[in-house]
Formats: C-alpha cells, sequence, structure tokens
C-alpha cells in the first residue's frame, strides 16, 4: 500500500468544528477589474464608437436645419451716484458682495415681467421678428401674454463675477430676432433707469428747497429777537455799566472779608474773657500789669513787703521760737490774703469790662456785615440779569449762524443736483455692451455635438456592460469562488474545451488522450493542489459535489482519476449518481453492469461489482436499473460498502449527483472522507454556491475547495494567455514558464 504523493510533508490543517478549515480568515468579495471588463468588450465599445459617430452626425445634421440656436447678450455696468458735481468720474464700488447685490437687482429689473412686457408691447422692430408670429390671439393680433410668459422663462441674466457688470442673454432661432428683442430689452431698462435716476434727484430737490426755506424763515425770526433784546436791555452800552458792577462787587467783597476776619479776632477774645470768668483762672500777664496800676492793691503789696521784711529780720534776731514771729506771720498772712482778694476781684472786673467792650464791637461789625451783603445781593441780581440778557443775546446770534451755516449747505446741495441733473455721465448704469449679431450658431456646435454624443453613446454602452457585470451573479470567474467564505482554497481551473487549441475529442480522457493540451496541463496542476493537501495520507474517500446538473462532476473526477492512476496510485471511481448515471457510457463501459446499486441491495459484495478499466484505474458503476434505488444510499450498508473497498484503494473517487436536485448527495458526501465542489461557470449562481458550500462544511468532514470548470478564455484574462505561453513552449521546445493558474 502507498499514500497519496508518498514522503513526508507537512501535515493537514487541523479541521474545525463542522468541517470547516481552519487557518485564515475568509477572503473578501470579488471585485471588478474594469480593465478586463473593457478588455473583454472592446469590440462592442469599437462598434459603439462607430453608432456614436453615427448618430452624432445624424443628430448635428439635423439640428441644423429643424433647431438651429442663435445667443447674444447685452451688457450693463452699474456706477456709483455722483454726489459732488466738480468729481471727473464717479467712485468705485469698495465692497464686492455689494457690487454683487446691486447688479442682481438690476438684473432681475430688466427681466421682471411686468418691464419684458412693456418692452415689447406693440413695437414695430419686434412685430417683424418670426419670434413673435409664433403666438397669434384669435382675432387675428399677437397674444402678447403667451409670448411674454415665454421670454421670462428663456431670458437669462446675471451678475458677472468680478466686475461692476451684469448681462441679459437671450436665443432664439433666428439671429435677427435675437437682436431685436435685447435691444428693445435695453432701450426700454435704460429709459426706465433714467427717469428713476431723475425722479429721485428731483424728489431729494424738492426736499431740500423746502428744508431751505424753513431754516430761511428761522433766520428771520432770530434777527428780530436780537434786534428786540438788544432795545429792551440797553445792551448796547453793556460792557462799561458792566466794568463799573464788577468793581463794586471787587470792593464790597473785600470789605466783606475784612469785617468778617475782625468779626473773627473779637469772637477769638470773647471767648478768652468767657473762659476766665467761668474758670476764675487763666489770667494773662497783661491782665495782671493792668489791676497792678491800681493804687489800694499798691498799697497793699507795699504792706505785704513790709512784713515779710519784718518777719525775716525778727527770725535772724530771734530765732524761730520768739513769740514775736508768730504776731508776725499772722499779720503777714492777713495781709496776703487782703491782696489776693482784691486782686481777683480787679481782675474780674477788667476782664469783664473787655468782654463788654468785644461784645459791642461784634454788634458793629454785624451791622457793618449785614449792609455789606445786602448792597452786593443787589450788585449780583442787577449783573446777572444782564449777563443773562447777553447770554440770550449770544445764544440767539450762535443758532442765527447755525442756520446761516444750514442753508448754504441746503443752496450747495440744491446747485450740485442741478449740476447733477446737467451732466450726462452721471447715469448709475450705462450699457457697455449693446447685444451684436450672432456670428455662427450656439446650438448645435460640430465640436461639441459629435465628440459629445459620440462619448454619450460609449458611456451608455460601458455602463450597460458594467451594470450587466455588477448585478451578474453567476459564478464566471476563478476571483468568484476564491473570494466566498468557507471555499477555503480554489483547487484548480478547467478551461472550456472550444478555448483549447488542440481540440481533445474525449474529454473524459483528455489528461492522458491528448497530454499537451491545455485542459490536461489544467488537471494536472488541479491534481498538484490536491496532493499537497492530501500528502501522507492513505485509503482517501472524496466525494465530488456539484450545486447543478451537467457541472463537470464526471468528466472531473475521470481526470483526476487517470492523473492519479498515472503516478503509481490504486484508484476506484465510484458513480453515485443513480438519478442520471453517465461516468458508465463516458467510459465506454455497458450502462446496465453491475454496480453500487446491486452491492448495497444486497445481492453481492461491492468488491465483485467492480470493473477494471483499460486506463488503469477501476470503476464501480452506478449498477443495473433495478437495483438504483436512492434510498438505499441513505442506509448504513453504503457506508459499510465503501468502507470494505478502503483498504483495497489509495484513492475512491465518489461521482455524486447535483445537491438542488438530489437530496442525497449530501449523504452520500457525509460518507466520504473529503468533499470537492465542482462549479460550472456562467451557468451556477454565486448563492447557490455559497449555500452549497455551507452544507458541505457542515457534514463533519473535510471541505478540500473548489474546481471551476469549462472556465471561457476572455480577453483581459490571464487563462488565454497561459494557453499562448503552453502552445508556444509546446511547439517550440522552449523554456518558456508558464504563468501560473491561480494568480
Amino acid at each position: 500500500m502507498s499514500s497519496i504523493v508518498p514522503g513526508g510533508g507537512r501535515p493537514m490543517a487541523p479541521r474545525a468544528a463542522g468541517g470547516r478549515p481552519q487557518g485564515g480568515a475568509p477572503a473578501a468579495g470579488a471585485s471588478i477589474d474594469p480593465v478586463r471588463v473593457l478588455r473583454q468588450h472592446i469590440g462592442g465599445i469599437i462598434i459603439s464608437t462607430a453608432v456614436g459617430a453615427v448618430l452624432a452626425a445624424g443628430f448635428y445634421v439635423g439640428s441644423y436645419f429643424l433647431y438651429p440656436l442663435y445667443d447674444s447678450q447685452s451688457v450693463f455696468e452699474i456706477r456709483n451716484r455722483l454726489l459732488d458735481p466738480r468729481e471727473v468720474r464717479t467712485a468705485e464700488f469698495n465692497d464686492e458682495e455689494t457690487v454683487a447685490r446691486l447688479c442682481t437687482q438690476e438684473a432681475a429689473r430688466v427681466v421682471e415681467r411686468r418691464a419684458l412686457m412693456e418692452a415689447i408691447e406693440g413695437k414695430v422692430a419686434i412685430l417683424d421678428t418670426t419670434w413673435i408670429k409664433a403666438y397669434p390671439d384669435d382675432a387675428g393680433g399677437t397674444n402678447w401674454d403667451d409670448a411674454v410668459d415665454d421670454l421670462e422663462k428663456e431670458v437669462r441674466a446675471g451678475h458677472l463675477r468680478g466686475t461692476q457688470q451684469f448681462y441679459v442673454a437671450w436665443r432664439s432661432h433666428k439671429d435677427d430676432d435675437v437682436i431685436a428683442v435685447l435691444h428693445a430689452l435695453e432701450e426700454h431698462y435704460l429709459s426706465q433707469k433714467r427717469q428713476a435716476d431723475r425722479a429721485e434727484d428731483e424728489a431729494k430737490r424738492v426736499v431740500f428747497a423746502a428744508s431751505k426755506a424753513a431754516i430761511d424763515a428761522q433766520i428771520v425770526e432770530a434777527q428780530s429777537a436780537i434786534v428786540s433784546l438788544i432795545g429792551d436791555q440797553k445792551l448796547d452800552t453793556f460792557d462799561e455799566s458792566e466794568q463799573q458792577a464788577l468793581k463794586t462787587l471787587e470792593d464790597i467783597e473785600r470789605r466783606m472779608n475784612e469785617t468778617a476776619q475782625s468779626t473773627q479776632m473779637l469772637q477769638g477774645r470773647l471767648s478768652v474773657a468767657e473762659g476766665k470768668l467761668g474758670a476764675g483762672v487763666g489770667w494773662s500777664e497783661d491782665d495782671r500789669a493792668n489791676v497792678q496800676r491800681n493804687p489800694v492793691l499798691m498799697d497793699l503789696r507795699t504792706q505785704l513787703v513790709t512784713y515779710k521784711t519784718q518777719l525775716t529780720a525778727a527770725l535772724e534776731r530771734f530765732g524761730p521760737d520768739h513769740f514775736r514771729l508768730d504776731e508776725l506771720k499772722r499779720l503777714e498772712s492777713a495781709a496776703e490774703e487782703q491782696y489776693n482778694a482784691l486782686e481777683t476781684r480787679l481782675l474780674r472786673e477788667e476782664v469783664a469790662g473787655e468782654k463788654a467792650l468785644t461784645t459791642y464791637q461784634l454788634q458793629g461789625l454785624e451791622l457793618v456785615l449785614n449792609d455789606l451783603k445786602a448792597k452786593q445781593t443787589d450788585e449780583r441780581t442787577r449783573l446777572n440779569a444782564a449777563a443773562k440778557a447777553v447770554s440770550q443775546l449770544k445764544e440767539i446770534r450762535d443758532r442765527k449762524e447755525r442756520l446761516e451755516e444750514e442753508s448754504k449747505d441746503l443752496q450747495s446741495q440744491i446747485v450740485g443736483i442741478d449740476l447733477v441733473l446737467a451732466r450726462p455721465d452721471a447715469e448709475t448704469v450705462r450699457l457697455v455692451g449693446s447685444a451684436l449679431k450672432p456670428r455662427e450658431l450656439w446650438f448645435p456646435k460640430l465640436k461639441i455635438v459629435v465628440p459629445g454624443v459620440t462619448l454619450l453613446v460609449i458611456a451608455l454602452y460601458v455602463a450597460w456592460i458594467f451594470f450587466r457585470e455588477m448585478t451578474d451573479k453567476r459564478v464566471r470567474f476563478p476571483a468568484d469562488l476564491a473570494s466566498m467564505p468557507g471555499a477555503a482554497r480554489l483547487l484548480g481551473v478547467i478551461p472550456d474545451e472550444q478555448g483549447d487549441p488542440s481540440a481533445p475529442e474525449d474529454l473524459a480522457r483528455a489528461a492522458t488522450s491528448a497530454p499537451n493540451s491545455y485542459l490536461a496541463e489544467s488537471y494536472r496542476q488541479t491534481f498538484g493542489l490536491l496532493a499537497r493537501q492530501l500528502r501522507g495520507r492513505e485509503h482517501v474517500i472524496i466525494a465530488f459535489v456539484s450545486p447543478t446538473p451537467e457541472a463537470g462532476v464526471s468528466t472531473c473526477a475521470c481526470n483526476l482519476a487517470l492523473i492519479a492512476r498515472s503516478i503509481g496510485l490504486r484508484v476506484l471511481l465510484v458513480e453515485a449518481n443513480f438519478r442520471r448515471p453517465g461516468l458508465a457510457s463516458m467510459l465506454d463501459v455497458a450502462t446496465d453492469a453491475v454496480g453500487l446499486g446491486d452491492a448495497i441491495n444486497g445481492g453481492q459484495p461491492a468488491s465483485s461489482c467492480i470493473q477494471s478499466l483499460p486506463d488503469g484505474f477501476d470503476l464501480l458503476a452506478a449498477g443495473s436499473p433495478g437495483s438504483r434505488g436512492v434510498e438505499r444510499l441513505y442506509t448504513p450498508i453504503f457506508r459499510e460498502a465503501m468502507e470494505s473497498l478502503r483498504a483495497q484503494y489509495d484513492l475512491i473517487l465518489l461521482d455524486c449527483p447535483p445537491t438542488i436536485v438530489a437530496g442525497e448527495a449530501t449523504t452520500l458526501a457525509q460518507a466520504a472522507d473529503s468533499t470537492i465542489l465542482v462549479a460550472h461557470a456562467y451557468t451556477v449562481d454565486k448563492g447557490l454556491v455559497q449555500k452549497t458550500v455551507s452544507v458541505l462544511g457542515d457534514l463533519g468532514n473535510e471541505f478540500l475547495g473548489a474546481i471551476l470548470f469549462a472556465n471561457r478564455t476572455t480577453a483581459g484574462g490571464y487563462q488565454r494567455k497561459n494557453l499562448k505561453l503552453l502552445q508556444n513552449y509546446t511547439d517550440s521546445g522552449t523554456d518558456a514558464e508558464p504563468e501560473a493558474a491561480n494568480a
């Protein structure tokens, strides 16, 4: 017994729960290769280009004769209002937003319905146009309302960015009609704008003139008030009287200050005297000097001195204990008391007299101060009355001057408005570009229509093919299978026999009957990937399953069996499709020969139903027609039959029916060790393949991958290039190495 691809090798990746392969995230969804799609449809693109050019030429000729359009425009410029007639030109606008707003407003005024009606209704130039003749009324005249309705929809107006200009444009089927209509709009708008500007200036002039008349009346009234005030208040001699009154007032205020100072001094003296009289102390040296000149006090002082002298002499003569000393001390004490009493009385009399004199003086000063205050009040009242009159006079004169200035300004404004009205360049809007007669068609233009229509046809065709690409849910390319989540890997891509230049006749034996064909090489590459997955394993049962009938399951199984046998493996091919068996006839075996059906119905052992073929591998056909009961495939007998054959073969390949029509297909696949999905290109839906992959992954065995069968060679794909490389390599014997089929 030998293993598949003998020798050591990497072990197979462990299987996760449910039989799904581990070790790698699902591939991302297949994307559309725009280069490949365009290369596949390059012929259609060339044809669409030719068709587009023909259609463009026809469209241009038809439009030229049936629907020509001429276009022209009038350009106006807004200007700042001329405020000073001495200015040489008007000032420029500084704000772009203001310019845009004004231009937009003026453009809207040109094309508003009322303006359009006034501009064209009844005009001779308009009545001569072909355009207006398309609007007859029931009376044989012109239906101006309908004409203006259409004109309002067709005419265009707007601001020319970056300038102080706005435009009005219109297009029609006759060039003369365009000029007539736009010139009518120009004339009407400019006339209305001039009238509006003149009316605005005239209104301002009327307002200024009325204001000036009112101010002039106020000036006359102020002059009358001035004359009356001077006469009533005698303000013509006010300056001399004012100087004299100010001097008198200054003298009174000086005397009042002096009187106040004297009063303040006397009040201080009075306060001192009252303090001395109240406390009996605090006599000043001046007070004492004044009373010392009193004769009685002078005698008492002399007597007191005498007693003091005698006492001193007696003390020196007789000593301190002599009786004479006591008498002398008594006399001295009595004299001293009499002296002090008389001195105190005299001091009080002196201070009381001074107080009385001070009080009298204060009363006199108070009378003088009151008299001065009365004079001051009189002088100030007279002076204030005169000053008030002067202030009133000054106020009236100032108001008169202001009124005169305002009157001059208003007169200047009125003169300026008159000058502005007289200047022809004072217009706020002027025509800078009158509508010109079109020299060429606006539509159709050859350099635009022909390329445009051609590109449109090409774009529609390309959009259609890409839409078909995006909405086509069939499996068409290897990437469609490789990108499916759970598909694990793409085992191989088998090309369509029509794309193989060698054109092998026996597709079931292409691997041996045409070994140099691209079909044979594709089967060998597929088996190589399969063998690497099964490396080191023995007695493997593999189920080939497809979602739909005619998917190429039998053909793939036969060719892979041939390749496996060519490397020395013992191979058994089992035809498990009881519903539509075709493997026996494909291999030139009798279709009613005994086989799997006879074995599982208990008639004979499975090994006795096997047929050895000249190709080198064995075949277990479906069996006699009466034994092909699909129900028996659900029983353990089928699994036991397969297990009984496992030890005799290195590789057992099951040709299973399609899952979409045969429920037993999953049972057959579950009995195998591994499963392979075969998808026929351009016939099976992606969703059905994905569903089948999911079902196979849940069987508990190993899902090896998928084979794309009958893949077409398309422009932009690698398969056509590989075919050429293989053909050149085979024919010339060069060392050219074909590109990997699974790139």
